[in-house]
């Protein structure tokens, strides 16, 4: 990994870490998620959790609400708990990429490593859940996923066809 990566990836992360909770998908789709839980706790699984998101269109039932809040909740702690260590290093990463004199990929490695692992067990924590909202639904809920997500990458195919090709933001130095 080149520092022009980690340092992109770096500021990325400090921005996404730094971004006040959002209330989210689950509680646009009437599920109360976010107002029970407290604010951010139905976006737990990233700042932009598609599959939540997704979720919307399943039209739970309210016995099914009930069990994706209760799944939401036992996997609260874990991910809150992830999360803040993967800030602290974020923040461990920044100090030393904006501190004077000098500053090398191997003073990094150790952060990077440990960034890598706890996303590991992030990744893992999310997929866990999913699968456990998902053994939540009907297999006509699945299919109307299925096709709404269907819908929604064709929508996203058809915005990049209009914006062009993405640009490596990376070498734009700001004036």
């Amino acid at each position: 990994m080149n520092i022009r990566n980690l340092f992109a990836g770096a500021a990325v992360a400090a921005f996404i870490c730094a971004q006040t909770p959002i209330t989210g998908s689950a509680a646009a789709q009437g599920m109360g998620m976010a107002g029970e839980m407290g604010p951010g706790m139905a976006m737990m699984h990233g700042g932009d959790s598609h599959f939540l998101m997704l979720l919307r269109s399943a039209n739970l039932s309210p016995g099914q609400q009930s069990q994706v809040r209760q799944i939401l909740r036992a996997n609260a702690q874990p991910m809150h708990a992830l999360r803040e260590q993967m800030q602290a290093l974020h923040e461990q990463l920044a100090n030393k990429l904006f501190a004077p004199g000098r500053v090398g990929a191997a003073e990094l490695k150790p952060q990077i490593a440990q960034l890598a692992q706890l996303q590991q067990q992030l990744d893992q924590n999310m997929l866990d859940t999913a699968l456990s909202i998902r053994s939540v639904l009907t297999p006509q809920q699945l299919a109307k996923l299925a096709q709404v997500h269907a819908q929604l990458l064709n929508l996203h195919k058809q915005v990049q066809s209009l914006m062009g090709p993405e640009a490596d933001q990376t070498e734009q130095v700001p004036n």
